[in-house]
């Protein structure tokens, strides 16, 4: 049984987000697909502009829009912004604050995505509770 403490940063829920886009398995090579298509229209068509286009649209939606709307999710929805205890436990993940209580029982999560930073618990396909691994600092 782990135990952690904290509150969800804003720079916890844009990287949730970059995690959660992250394609796994099969997904990798439709994104490979997309990510290589500039380069084909860069290579083999007589208009070079589409492919600069299409890079500075994939940019803009990367590097701006995905990062805003995460700042925005987070200073709109005062419920990430609570200070929350989780812990990792045999039957599940608790998830304790102030004003509510919720246990998530390990055959009820669909699937965990992880990185050095961040664990994503999905009970449903779209839906993702966020643990920071600063939550387990101590």
């Amino acid at each position: 049984m782990s135990t952690g403490r904290g509150n969800l940063s804003e720079r916890d829920v844009v990287r949730s987000q970059y995690l959660h886009l992250m394609p796994r398995g099969w997904w990798t090579l439709p994104l490979f697909l997309v990510l290589a298509t500039p380069i084909v229209l860069f290579l083999y068509d007589n208009e070079p502009l589409y492919a600069a286009g299409y890079v500075a649209l994939l940019a803009v939606y990367v590097f701006a829009f995905l990062p805003h709307r995460a700042k925005s999710l987070h200073r709109d929805y005062s419920a990430l912004t609570r200070e929350v205890t989780v812990t990792l436990k045999d039957d599940g993940v608790l998830w304790e604050a102030e004003d509510s209580r919720a246990l998530m029982k390990w055959p009820e999560i669909k699937r965990v995505k992880r990185d050095d930073e961040l664990l994503l618990v999905y009970p449903s396909n779209m839906i993702y509770h966020v643990v920071p691994a600063h939550f387990f600092a101590n």
